[in-house]
């Protein structure tokens, strides 16, 4: 089999992205093996089901950049059962600046 020009050119690129991001790139294996989390899959799950429930399609609203990550901002305060510690922390900025 001939190695073609965009093969090689790809393969490069490949070469050239592990050289450079050697220490950022994960060993999964050694992970695993040793007991530590290796996969995002439960985070992106979370992540999944915060977004969806406003975003998926068959809601019409539509949303800016702003109001959504309020809003994520609170259904991320729900689902990690955070909220109360969150709203204690709310309430003492308001009336902090009210007064």
């Amino acid at each position: 089999m001939l190695v073609t020009t965009e093969f090689a050119d790809k393969a490069h690129d490949l070469l050239k992205y592990i050289a450079n991001n050697k220490g950022y790139l994960v060993n999964y294996e050694l992970r695993r093996s040793s007991g530590q989390t290796y996969t995002s899959s439960a985070i992106e799950s979370g992540v999944e089901s915060v977004i969806n429930k406003r975003f998926k399609k068959k809601h019409k609203a539509q949303w800016n950049r702003e109001s959504a990550h309020k809003v994520l901002q609170l259904r991320s305060s729900l689902a990690s059962n955070q909220w109360a510690q969150d709203w204690k922390l709310v309430k003492q900025y308001i009336y902090t600046n009210a007064a």
